[in-house]
Formats: structure tokens, C-alpha cells, sequence
């Protein structure tokens, strides 16, 4: 009976609530991994190692983030409404067109680190650390970003559950060659990215093999398909860049104004804050969809009501974090890292403040695509960034991590309050 029974239940809940759960419990396992990582590098390298390893991992943020809007992003948009050979082919396209991304940023970054170990920057910080990094991640980042790749194409493709064997695959893969190398004191930021990108590229590669047929090669239309992803995606990947950069800029200048040791307390206080991240992340992979449903099904007023009930709900969740880490905070991390961290209540709570600001506009800003005006926000994440590195090159170096907080605070909050003004000012150009 217990079968028939939770079929039953289960069919009786909304596929909308079906779908967030699956999508969250995705993220959930990239954000925990991403966060179990942190804590290990940190426990057997210190501060520092954990700086190192942030860096890096900057630049595979950034990476991802782009390709989801120049490449999959658009695949979602406009692949849905296609019929199956059309999708193939242009799901060939755009697979060739990720494999030429993945190697002209591993070219770029190796050249980087070429840069750095040549001692062409002989006065830099962690120079040969560093560059030792970088070119471990030139080889690991194709592998992370099929891993991403294969993801985003899933929840295209409406398989949610490829999307979670993949993440759970590469998560066990990963965290059993971690702990190895943790027992073994073999852990370092570079075995880390590493044991991380192996067990990306063998979970992404074997997806790819069994869904192989979803993809044809066929040499006509790659044009095309470049000009339709990149003149849809140019605004969306600019405003990511932006938006990514208010924090993790912040990490490099830390890394430069003070030190690699600063960047790394400041990103175990990140690390804390975004425990948060499987439900952001996970409510912002949906928004969009959710938010086109609204306009198409019940007109700007629709679109209205939705995006005011996603901000509000968004909002109390992240204020509620906000609070408990107020509360509880520095305990949380002094238990989790090994170096001390008393005295980083106002960091943390600043911190969550931010992300509460960016939770609360996020819906906003699914609107403003909806209304078709990208460029909009891409104009407000400028300024926001801007703003976030004005104050941050005057607070930072005299009140370090807590400087930085704030200006991070002073960015997100002015993004989100301009992103609320235009998606208003907006609706009032749309004609009911």
C-alpha cells in the first residue's frame, strides 16, 4: 500500500513544487561540495591555502556563469520551441561552440600562469603559489565546465534527474578523493581543484556518452546559431560578470591591498553566509520560467503579482539567516575552521544583509528579461560594481574584511533598489 499511496500524494502536488524541489536538491550538492571543499582546504592549509584556492575558483565561477548565458541559457530559450531535428542540430551547435569556449579560456589562463612563474611579476604576493594554481586550473577548468555544461543542457531538456546522477556521481567521486588526501596530508588548494575536476569531467563524460543522440553535427547554421546566442546572451553574461565581480573582485583586492591570508578569512565568512546558496541559486534556476508563465498567462498584472511574491518570499528567507548568523555566527565558524575567527559577527551579518538584498531583486530582475530589457540591468550591475569597489578601496585598507563587507552591503543594495525602479518603470511602458 505504501507505494500506491506516496504515488498518489506525490501526483497530487503541484508540478511547480515538484520542480523546485528537484532543482534545489541539484544545487544542493554542487553548493555542498563547493562548501565541504573550502572547509578542507582551510583545515589543512590554513587561511591562506584557503585564499589561494578561492582565487581560483573565481575564474570557474565567472566561467560557468558565462557560458550558462551565452550558450545554454539561450539553448533554453530558444530550443524548446523547435522541432526535434532543428533542437539537434542546434544542440550540436552549441556544443561546438562550448567546446571552443572551454579551450580559449584554459589557453587565456595558462597564460597567465606562464606570466607568473616566468617571475614576469616578481613583486607579487604567493607569485609561484599562485601560478602553480592557475596552471592546474587551465587543464581542470574544461572539465568543470562540462560538468556545468551538462547540467544547465539537462534542465533544458526537461531531465532534472541526469542532472542530479551527474552531481552526485562527481560529489562522491570527489569528497572520497578528498578525505584520502586529507588522511594523507596531501591536501592542498592545487589536489584539491584537481580531485574536484577529475571527478567532474568523468561524471560529465559518461552523460555524455549515454545522451550522445540528443546532439547532430552538422556544419550548416553554426553562424546563425553564434549570432542567436551571443545577441541574446551578451547583455545577460555582462550583467552575471558584474554582479560576480562585487564579491570576488573584493577577494583580489584583499589579496593585493592586504593579504592572501585577509582574502581567506573573508571567504570563510562568505563560505558561512552562502549556506544559503542551494535555495538562492536553486529559486533563481526557476524564476525565469515561472515569471514568463505569469506574463504569458495573465499579462503584466500576473507578471506583477508573482515577481512581488517571489521578492517578498526571497527576502524573509535570506532575513532570517541574517539573523541566526547575527545570533550564532561566529560559533558556526569557529566550529567548522580551524583558524580563529571571534570578533566576525558584523562581517557575517553584513554579509547575509547583502545577500538579502540580491535574494529580494533577483525576481525583479527574471521580470526585466521577461519585459525583454537585459540591457537595463546590465547598466545597474556597472554601477553597483563600481560602487561596491569605491568604497571598498576606501574602507578595505584601513578596516580590512569589515571594510570590504560593507562596500559588498553598499553595492548589492543599491543594485537591487535601482534593478525594483526600472522593472516598475518598465511595467508602466507595457500595454495591459
Amino acid at each position: 500500500m505504501r507505494a500506491p499511496l506516496a504515488q498518489q500524494w506525490f501526483g497530487r502536488l503541484p508540478a511547480k513544487v515538484l520542480e523546485s524541489a528537484a532543482v534545489m536538491l541539484d544545487q544542493a550538492f554542487v553548493s555542498g561540495v563547493s562548501f565541504l571543499t573550502s572547509v578542507a582546504v582551510e583545515r589543512a592549509t590554513g587561511s591562506a591555502g584557503l585564499g589561494l584556492y578561492t582565487l581560483a575558483f573565481t575564474l570557474v565561477v565567472w566561467s560557468a556563469s558565462c557560458q550558462d548565458a551565452l550558450l545554454t541559457g539561450p539553448y533554453l530559450i530558444f530550443g524548446t520551441s523547435m522541432n526535434d531535428r532543428r533542437r539537434r542540430r542546434y544542440a550540436g551547435h552549441v556544443a561546438v561552440q562550448f567546446a571552443a569556449y572551454a579551450l580559449l579560456l584554459s589557453v587565456a589562463i595558462a597564460a597567465a600562469a606562464i606570466v607568473l612563474l616566468g617571475g614576469w611579476i616578481p613583486a607579487a604576493e604567493d607569485r609561484v603559489a599562485l601560478g602553480s594554481l592557475l596552471a592546474a586550473l587551465a587543464i581542470a577548468l574544461p572539465f568543470l565546465l562540462l560538468r556545468e555544461f551538462a547540467r544547465r543542457f539537462s534542465y533544458a531538456s526537461h531531465r532534472i534527474v541526469a542532472s542530479l546522477v551527474v552531481n552526485i556521481s562527481a560529489a562522491l567521486f570527489h569528497i572520497a578523493t578528498m578525505a584520502y588526501l586529507y588522511v594523507h596530508e596531501l591536501l592542498t588548494p592545487t589536489t584539491a581543484l584537481i580531485s574536484l575536476a577529475a571527478a567532474a569531467g568523468l561524471a560529465a563524460i559518461g552523460w555524455a556518452i549515454v545522451f550522445r543522440h540528443s546532439f547532430a553535427w552538422q556544419g550548416r547554421g553554426w553562424r546563425r546559431a553564434l549570432h542567436r546566442n551571443w545577441s541574446f546572451g551578451k547583455w545577460i553574461c555582462g550583467s552575471r560578470w558584474a554582479g560576480l565581480a562585487q564579491m570576488y573582485l573584493l577577494y583580489w583586492m584583499l589579496s593585493g591591498v592586504l593579504s592572501a591570508v585577509e582574502t581567506g578569512r573573508l571567504a570563510a565568512c562568505t563560505n558561512v553566509v552562502m549556506l544559503v546558496n542551494p535555495i538562492v541559486a536553486g529559486m533563481a534556476s526557476i524564476q525565469t520560467v515561472w515569471t514568463t508563465r505569469a506574463f504569458h498567462s495573465h499579462g503584466k498584472h500576473g507578471l506583477r503579482r508573482i515577481v512581488k511574491q517571489l521578492s517578498l518570499a526571497m527576502a524573509s528567507f535570506v532575513g532570517l539567516i541574517a539573523l541566526i548568523l547575527f545570533v550564532a555566527g561566529p560559533h558556526i565558524m569557529n566550529w567548522l575552521y580551524r583558524d580563529s575567527f571571534a570578533g566576525q559577527r558584523l562581517v557575517l551579518t553584513l554579509l547575509a544583509c547583502a545577500v538579502m538584498a540580491d535574494a529580494a531583486a533577483m525576481a525583479f530582475d527574471s521580470g526585466l528579461r521577461v519585459l525583454r530589457q537585459p540591457s537595463a540591468v546590465f547598466g545597474i550591475q556597472v554601477a553597483s560594481l563600481v560602487a561596491t569597489l569605491t568604497v571598498a578601496a576606501m574602507l578595505a585598507p584601513s578596516h580590512g574584511i569589515w571594510g570590504a563587507a560593507a562596500a559588498f552591503l553598499v553595492g548589492k543594495s543599491l543594485a537591487a533598489a535601482l534593478i525594483m525602479w526600472r522593472f516598475h518603470r518598465g511595467m508602466r511602458e507595457v500595454v495591459a
